[in-house]
């Protein structure tokens, strides 16, 4: 039987050996993809804002954005929203089961916001050709 030591260094030099040739991505690099991707063709949006008491609830759907994944449309769109006001129940998810839209975004901002979002949208990467 081999000592305790002796498996744990064949493990060890195992892992090592996996972990070199399989490198983990850095989930900070912006080089390395992450999830599904932006697919070429015209930049296209849509928004919608509501009011709902003392908040402008807001909706945007888009495709196409000019960047190479969706990480950085989420993160250009909610820092260009931001400008409008403080968000709350800000969320982004990937629609890959939509043929029409690839990803959806929505949240709250203070009520009286509904330009500020228009411009946000176009600042952010989007088009003025959409319903915002």
């Amino acid at each position: 039987m081999l000592a305790p030591t002796l498996l744990l260094a064949i493990a060890l030099s195992i892992f090592a050996v996996v972990t070199q040739a399989n490198p983990v991505p850095d989930p900070g690099d912006p080089n390395v993809p992450h999830g599904p991707q932006p697919t070429a063709g015209p930049s296209r949006n849509t928004c919608n804002v509501t009011y709902k008491f003392v908040l402008s609830k807001f909706y945007v759907h888009g495709a196409n954005w000019p960047y190479p994944d969706f990480e950085h449309v989420n993160s250009a769109l909610r820092r260009q929203l931001e400008g409008c006001g403080a968000i709350t129940h800000w969320r982004f998810d990937v629609t890959p089961g939509d043929p029409d839209w690839q990803w959806y975004a929505h949240g709250n901002l203070p009520v009286g916001t509904s330009h500020c979002v228009a411009r946000a949208v176009i600042t952010a990467g989007g088009t003025n050709t959409g319903k915002c």
